[in-house]
């Protein structure tokens, strides 16, 4: 196969596999942005399962070992602090009010601006051209590709290229397919 991504009208997947080409790894975001993550789906599964008398262990034990650490940590970084959420109340765990949705919309744009910055670190042109443009041409013109020379897969490249992505390929990058189609 390619190492073509075929979700990629798929959020979740598409996220996935960006992160997984750009060699990003969980470690390289604030662990805070991790542990936030972990609350709003544990917050998310208490809400819809109301009904169970006691919060989970795992929101539990989050609120208790990261709580004031988190609202510390949005309280820094959002332009106004925290209005609704209280990542170290078991009592907030069960509401849901106009100020906690907002907060939370804050809070996603917070992270995707925090994931934009260590993703961004480490794109170049040639990793862009490697791990997503050449897998991409040799997907969508597998059939014309197939069993013609090398010489003319490197001019439909650039061509490809050129109307795709509006990219003038550079020597370099032409090594970069050659290698990919050994």
């Amino acid at each position: 196969m390619y190492n073509f991504c075929p979700f990629s009208n798929s959020p979740v997947f598409r996220e996935a596999y960006i992160f997984n080409r750009v060699d990003v790894k969980k470690d390289q975001l604030p662990p805070e942005l991790i542990a936030t993550l972990d609350y709003i789906r544990l917050k998310r599964n208490r809400l819809i399962h109301k009904n169970v008398k006691n919060i989970s262990n795992s929101l539990s034990n989050l609120i208790k070992s990261e709580g004031k650490t988190l609202n510390k940590y949005w309280n820094s970084k959002l332009p106004s602090d925290l209005q609704g959420i209280d990542f170290n109340n078991k009592d907030n765990a069960n509401e849901l009010t106009f100020s906690i949705v907002i907060d939370i919309i804050n809070v996603f744009r917070g992270i995707s601006n925090e994931i934009d910055k260590v993703i961004i670190e480490k794109l170049t042109e040639n990793l862009i051209i490697e791990k997503v443009i050449i897998p991409k041409f040799k997907y969508d013109l597998r059939k014309k590709i197939n069993g013609i020379g090398r010489e003319r897969v490197i001019s439909k490249f650039v061509k490809y290229c050129q109307s795709e992505y509006s990219l003038v390929v550079k020597d370099e990058q032409i090594e970069l397919l050659k290698c990919s189609i050994v």
